[in-house]
């Protein structure tokens, strides 16, 4: 097929659309190319590869590509968070702007499980002051966290928001 067919640029969308659903690391390619020509179809394979399950190749493309955006971003949050780079995790999340309710709740979510880690690995060892003194300030962390998530009315994760309070209570 002639890459500069008038139709090429929608028939490598079908292809890359196809790929992504199905997990095909073909995808990756192909998506890249379409950010690279700034396609705006590009945020929508990122959530079909991601639904895929398929990580490495939705990793594969966000670091082969500048793609920007709430979704971009949102995924590379989720990639540090997956890797336990909390702090890149929480830096990106953090900047998550004009994501969709769904993403939003999530990344509010990611964030507070950050926190809620954080709030776990408070050691119980040492001064009994200090430790209560920590677990107190850790728990008020928590719900602060968890509190944006509940808000924002996203039922699955206003619910795991929930289940994560009732536990750390």
């Amino acid at each position: 097929a002639d890459p500069q067919a008038k139709d090429a640029i929608e028939r490598l969308v079908a292809a890359a659309s196809m790929h992504a659903v199905l997990g095909d690391p073909a995808a990756t390619d192909e998506i890249a190319k379409l950010a690279e020509r700034g396609n705006s179809k590009v945020d929508d394979l990122l959530l079909l590869l991601a639904r895929s399950g398929n990580f490495s190749a939705l990793e594969g493309v966000l670091t082969r590509t500048s793609v920007t955006g709430p979704v971009a971003t949102f995924f590379n949050g989720y990639a540090a968070f997956r890797h336990a780079d909390f702090a890149a995790a929480r830096a990106t999340l953090s900047k998550l702007s004009g994501a969709s309710p769904d993403l939003t709740a999530l990344a509010r979510f990611l964030l507070a499980e950050i926190t809620y880690g954080d709030f776990k690995g408070i050691s119980g060892q040492g001064d009994l002051a200090v430790t209560i003194d920590a677990n107190a300030k850790g728990l008020a962390a928590v719900d602060r966290a968890y509190k944006p998530v509940v808000e924002a009315g996203e039922a699955p994760w206003a619910m795991f928001a929930v289940a994560r309070l009732a536990d750390a209570n």
